[in-house]
């Protein structure tokens, strides 16, 4: 919700800096509070529209806009999170913008139905394309439990009457069969994402 396009949209781009570090200090907290050793991960969402190949015509502003909330949240966090991309050329655009940073970074890639992205592009391709050392790295998936995306759909565009409703067939149990069953197979980052809820986060502690 901290990214520059959507603070733009909201009058509140002065509030971007101030936001963004905020995210990271809570973050710093809430580890020093659990005694626990966990990571905290930088998330580096879309920079135009979430699950849509489109970057836009302003390219420069795409490219500035990853760098500077990457830049916020670098003080803070242990590895970056590319959340849902959507095509091959926002990937690259993203990974470059953390480079100078020198951290490590999961890349998460938005799949539709055929295994490809928003964009056509088949996620084989995209793996090849930039690198991930033919996936020797962790790998998983995060599941979100909407009725369904039309293709094309600006999901952030502010339009209250737009609704992608909720499936009521992604209960808690079938979401933990689906995280067991691929986690024997191999995926070890397993996570829910929009629609999910506590209830479903709770069943992967039979993972543990």
């Amino acid at each position: 919700g901290s990214r520059k396009r959507r603070l733009i949209e909201n009058k509140l781009s002065h509030k971007f800096n101030e936001l963004n570090k905020l995210a990271g200090k809570l973050a710093k907290e809430a580890v020093k509070k659990s005694k626990k050793n966990i990571l905290i991960a930088g998330s580096l969402p879309p920079q135009n529209f979430t699950y849509f190949a489109d970057l836009g015509k302003d390219l420069k502003f795409i490219k500035n806009s990853f760098k500077a909330q990457a830049k916020c949240l670098n003080p803070y966090v242990d590895f970056f999170y590319l959340d849902v991309m959507s095509s091959l050329k926002e990937c690259q655009i993203a990974i470059n913008s953390i480079k100078s940073f020198k951290k490590e970074f999961l890349l998460g890639i938005h799949i539709r139905k055929g295994g490809k992205l928003p964009s056509g592009e088949k996620i084989s391709t995209v793996i090849k394309k930039v690198d991930l050392k033919k996936i020797k790295c962790p790998y998983g998936f995060k599941i979100n439990a909407f009725e369904h995306i039309p293709a094309g759909w600006k999901p952030d565009s502010n339009n209250p009457k737009v609704q992608l409703g909720k499936r009521n067939d992604l209960n808690p149990l079938k979401f933990a069969k689906i995280c067991i069953k691929f986690n024997k197979m191999g995926a070890n980052i397993l996570g829910g994402c929009c629609e999910t809820t506590p209830s479903h986060i709770k069943k992967l502690r039979s993972l543990i």
